[in-house]
């Protein structure tokens, strides 16, 4: 007789929306929150498109800034690893908990000193971490805080 392996030891990752239970197969493979995956109504895909506008704003934000100098070039790396961070979490089956996880782990970095001035790495954490609670409560992210760059830098409103 001969003894088979035990299962993983860890629950693999659902591939079905934690709202209304849709398989996420197109969002996974386009990498990008598909309609087609959810129920009509969904509140994970309405959540996940909103996270998607966010980030393509940024995005645009992040490019238009006109300094590129010091604190301006924390705070383009910090957002740019941000607008990755944002599009995986529109694409989880739980949107909500990922932003939720981002805006903690945002405002953990944004309360990060150097030298007791605020750095621009510590400027996009906080920008960020408002966003993402606009965001959970349903609010506009833009409104809640302007996208701006450090001090000196100017960037266009989306």
């Amino acid at each position: 007789m001969v003894a088979t392996a035990p299962g993983p030891a860890f629950e693999p990752a659902s591939n079905r929306c934690d709202w209304c239970s849709g398989a996420l197969t197109l969002t996974r493979l386009r990498r990008r929150p598909i309609r087609q995956d959810h129920l009509p109504g969904c509140r994970e895909y309405e959540l996940a498109a909103r996270v998607i506008e966010y980030a393509v704003g940024l995005k645009a934000a992040v490019s238009a800034t006109s300094v590129r100098t010091g604190d301006y070039r924390e705070w383009r790396k910090y957002s740019a690893r941000a607008i990755k961070d944002l599009i995986r979490a529109a694409c989880r089956p739980s949107v909500r908990e990922q932003l939720s996880e981002l805006s903690f782990q945002y405002g953990h970095d944004a309360a990060r000193e150097s030298d007791g001035a605020p750095t621009g790495a510590n400027q996009a954490a906080s920008m960020l971490s408002l966003a993402c609670q606009a965001l959970l409560t349903g609010k506009d992210p833009v409104s809640a805080q302007a996208l701006k760059a450090p001090e000196g830098g100017t960037t266009r409103h989306v």
